[in-house]
């Protein structure tokens, strides 16, 4: 997932707030305690969050038509950041001001980088494992890719996609 900055506003434009759109429940509840009003309140931000999910703030963003945006920074998937991206709705973060952003992974980071500008910051990484049942599994899959063996049809299932969080602004 992501963090995604919106340029609603023009970059010589100052304000005292930011609205951060945020996935609701225990998402929410980690994210603030992470650091999200420590750094409001040090900065002395008004801080909204916006609980929400990559739909309505994508659609958001493009509904703004790049004024006003609703957000300053959303948590977007990767697929989302790729695609607002295209749409011209994210702002490129400048590493000059977030002097962490060359210390993640470049592997990662790289998914996020068009014509040489950064537009996101992943800032977590979810893993999905193979797990079966030895008694009843005689051939194990030893790949993903085995799963698609005709031997498997109709004995798989699949939780989730992993996921990846990144961090980007948005230009609405």
């Amino acid at each position: 997932m992501g963090v995604l900055i919106s340029g609603a506003a023009s970059a010589a434009e100052t304000s005292d707030s930011v609205i951060v759109g945020v996935y609701g429940g225990d998402w929410e509840k980690n994210i603030r305690a992470s650091g999200l009003e420590q750094f409001a309140k040090d900065n002395h931000l008004k801080l909204t969050v916006v609980p929400g999910a990559d739909a309505e703030w994508f659609a958001k963003l493009r509904a703004a038509k790049g004024r006003r945006s609703p957000y300053d920074v959303v948590v977007f998937q990767p697929d989302t950041v790729q695609r607002a991206q295209a749409a011209g709705l994210l702002q490129p973060l400048d590493a000059k001001d977030i002097p962490n952003l060359n210390n993640l992974y470049k592997s990662v980071q790289s998914r996020f980088v068009y014509d040489n500008q950064t537009y996101a910051a992943a800032f977590s990484l979810g893993q999905l494992g193979l797990a079966y049942r030895s008694d009843l599994v005689k051939n194990p899959p030893k790949s993903w890719l085995d799963l698609w063996n005709p031997e498997y049809k109709g004995h798989v299932a699949i939780s989730s996609r992993p996921t990846l969080l990144v961090y980007s602004s948005s230009r609405a």
